[in-house]
């Protein structure tokens, strides 16, 4: 039954592991690394100005409130798996702060607060007790 997922998912993937062949053409490489700049690009807008505007002039810790939301879920599961991609990041709540290494600025004040709230989380503690992924 999951034969025609697993077959869309070697069709997707067989670009990113072109890459890696000894026998890739050269515009396979440049290709990719112009898409790899553009999302690198993409994920620095979330992080600098869309998530920022979606936390903006809340008196409160989350998305969707006081409390964890579905969104805060996917949200702060994404951010840590970006910041877990920066190689100079630490095991610990300051590691949102390798994001200046990597974009070239102060993560925004309500990315850090939104950060530091997830960190407190007892669950985060418990998924994230090993580090960031």
């Amino acid at each position: 039954p999951f034969k025609s997922f697993y077959t869309e998912k070697l069709t997707s993937n067989s670009g990113l592991l072109a890459v890696y062949e000894p026998t890739v053409p050269p515009n396979t490489t440049t290709d990719f690394s112009a898409k790899s700049q553009v999302h690198g690009a993409n994920i620095k807008s979330i992080i600098y100005d869309i998530l920022p505007a979606a936390l903006a002039n809340k008196r409160r810790p989350f998305l969707g409130g006081s409390k964890l939301g579905e969104d805060d879920f996917h949200v702060g599961g994404w951010l840590a798996r970006i910041v877990s991609m920066i190689p100079s990041a630490h095991k610990d709540t300051d590691s949102i702060k390798v994001l200046k290494d990597e974009f070239g600025g102060e993560a925004p004040e309500s990315v850090v607060r939104y950060w530091n709230t997830w960190c407190g989380q007892e669950s985060w503690e418990v998924v994230y007790a090993e580090g960031l992924h």
